[in-house]
């Protein structure tokens, strides 16, 4: 019996990474699973990779900065499963942004990184908040970051306040939404061997140097490595199923142990 028997879930940033792995995982856990991204062709593979494994998938296109893709994706997954009971905000990026300094970045850049990460969370518990309540209650989990607690490094501003942002977000909708019977946590991992890096947007000889830099400085986590996606994803997991029935408005940090150095 899986941990998420007769759920329906809908995981945006689902089509690679953390995203992809939690999607994968919650399929093998028994839910139905909504798979939200711009990338349709590696997120029709996931979709279709779920069902040939004998798992319930549907793939939507969208936008997490576009209000309507993302009210789309909520109607998608009762439309097409009946409800909607689980959550993940996963969507996310760098960013052209996250190469410059404070100094150096642009407000569009700025206000890019803050409207995909920060912003397009809020559009999806948003949107999602009249479903869940329709399903009686359910949980929602947002992909976080140690960026937005207590890591501080060159160029990663706009990154770290959009990060910084979803935690003290889920801390209010935690208790906005108690008495609706709705949980909202997120996750804070470390370095993951994720493709995010793509979205620096930088010419590929500084994008892998960049990328080299970064694996160096990330496997000084106390496990001395960086994670595979699929460890993360079971911290979501965990946040939206019963078993964390009793926590709601936390922010889970799943970084090897690199904030404790």
């Amino acid at each position: 019996m899986g941990r998420l028997d007769g759920k329906v879930a809908l995981i945006t940033g689902a089509a690679s990474g953390l995203g992809e792995a939690t999607a994968r995982l919650f399929a093998r856990e028994g839910a139905k699973v909504v798979i939200a991204d711009v990338h349709d062709e590696r997120g029709t593979k996931v979709m279709a990779d779920i069902r040939e494994g004998g798992g319930e998938a549907t793939y939507v296109h969208t936008d997490v900065t576009d209000t309507r893709q993302v009210q789309n994706a909520v109607a998608t997954a009762e439309k097409t499963y009946g409800k909607l009971n689980v959550v993940i905000a996963n969507a996310g990026i760098l960013g052209s942004g996250s190469s410059k300094t404070v100094d150096q970045i642009s407000e569009t850049e700025w206000g890019k990184i803050l409207d995909v990460n920060l912003n397009g969370v809020l559009r999806t518990f948003k949107y999602a908040i009249p479903a869940l309540r329709r399903a009686g209650g359910g949980a929602m989990s947002a992909t976080s970051s140690i960026a937005g607690v207590d890591r501080v490094g060159d160029t990663l501003s706009a990154y770290s306040v959009s990060k910084a942002g979803i935690n003290m977000l889920v801390k209010h909708l935690a208790y906005e939404l108690a008495d609706d019977n709705i949980r909202v946590n997120c996750v804070c991992p470390g370095g993951m061997e994720t493709r995010i890096g793509e979205s620096r947007e930088m010419p590929p000889d500084q994008l892998r140097a960049r990328n080299a830099q970064q694996q160096a400085q990330r496997s000084a986590s106390r496990l001395a490595r960086q994670s595979n996606p699929l460890e993360v994803a079971h911290a979501h997991l965990y946040l939206v199923s019963d078993d964390a029935s009793f926590v709601t408005g936390q922010a889970l940090i799943a970084d090897g142990g690199s904030t404790i150095r």
